[in-house]
């Protein structure tokens, strides 16, 4: 039978084997760390730090994203204007060869007043030719025709057409002194000069 003696013995033994396992856990651990494997604390500071890298790439893929967004929301809205601006010079200018037409029968008129007045003719006629004439112009005004003012102007290449110049004391040089057609416009575009002659 086992004395006291000895199961004092084997208690000690077995509370120094447990110390001494502890004690190597310890060492362990410590040599562990000292090695740089990761412990539970640094694996979750490692995954802290992962999350964090991804939230910061994924709010500036947010960042980028809205950006493009923003810029395909301007260039819509640019392209939209340019179509406006588009559209408006079509609607001002879609008539502008018929008006060009017009001009001719209007030249008609011209010439026939001014043949009235230097021939002898029927006062009725020629107030006829001119309501007519005042007419036709008024319609085209209404369209956004407009006649370029010359005589007496300086002489303006982008409206005029120079065909001469004469000789003139009365007045500066390089001023329009006589127009044998007159010019016009379309919604403030030249679609006809004025054929001039220019003082010199």
């Amino acid at each position: 039978m086992a004395t006291k003696a000895d199961k004092k013995a084997k208690t000690d033994k077995k509370t120094a084997e447990k110390v001494d396992v502890h004690q190597r856990s310890t060492e362990d651990a410590i040599k562990t760390k000292k090695k740089g494997k990761n412990g539970p604390s640094d694996v979750l500071s490692k995954q802290v730090t992962v999350l964090k890298e991804q939230l910061e790439a994924a709010e500036k893929n947010l960042q980028n994203e809205r950006n493009e967004t923003l810029k395909a929301l301007a260039e819509l809205e640019n392209f939209k204007k340019r179509k406006e601006a588009e559209k408006e010079d079509y609607l001002k200018y879609a008539n502008e060869k018929l008006m060009v037409e017009c001009l001719t029968v209007l030249d008609s008129f011209d010439h026939a007043l001014n043949h009235a007045e230097t021939h002898k003719g029927s006062e009725e006629i020629r107030n006829g030719f001119t309501l007519i004439q005042k007419q036709l112009l008024s319609t085209l005004e209404k369209f956004g025709v407009q006649r370029i003012i010359s005589v007496d102007q300086p002489f303006d290449p982008n409206c005029h057409q120079a065909i001469g110049q004469e000789e003139s004391k009365d007045v500066p040089e390089n001023q329009v002194i006589r127009e044998m057609q007159p010019g016009y416009t379309l919604a403030g575009r030249v679609i006809r000069p004025a054929m001039v002659f220019v003082s010199k």
